[in-house]
């Protein structure tokens, strides 16, 4: 089966920076991060979210510490501090020490 999305980790030896550069996917009907798709659609509008949905996240993203950069139909891009993006997702931040 064919997976779609991120990468789970991030491998780097720097420090945490104050501030991470992100983007926040906004679910529109469909989604590649959605783990039953196996082919994905060929249509961009298949996968923008409605302006109402895009206003919501963007208003909670910014009551949870993060700058809003830049929106598009798929998303924002965002700036904000470590915590933040572990509020956000339930993981955590931390330079690794290998």
């Amino acid at each position: 089966m064919m997976r779609f999305g991120l990468p789970v980790e991030t491998v780097s030896d720097n420090p945490l920076p104050g501030e991470i550069l992100g983007y926040i996917s906004v679910r529109g009907p469909q989604s590649v991060f959605d783990p039953t798709v196996t082919t994905l659609s060929t249509a961009a509008g298949a996968y923008e979210a409605t302006p109402t949905d895009r206003a919501e996240v963007s208003r909670n993203l910014q009551n949870d510490g993060f700058t809003i950069i830049a929106e598009s139909a798929l998303g924002v891009s965002v700036s904000g501090p470590p915590g933040a993006y572990e509020n956000l997702t339930g993981g955590w931040s931390s330079p690794r020490n290998d």
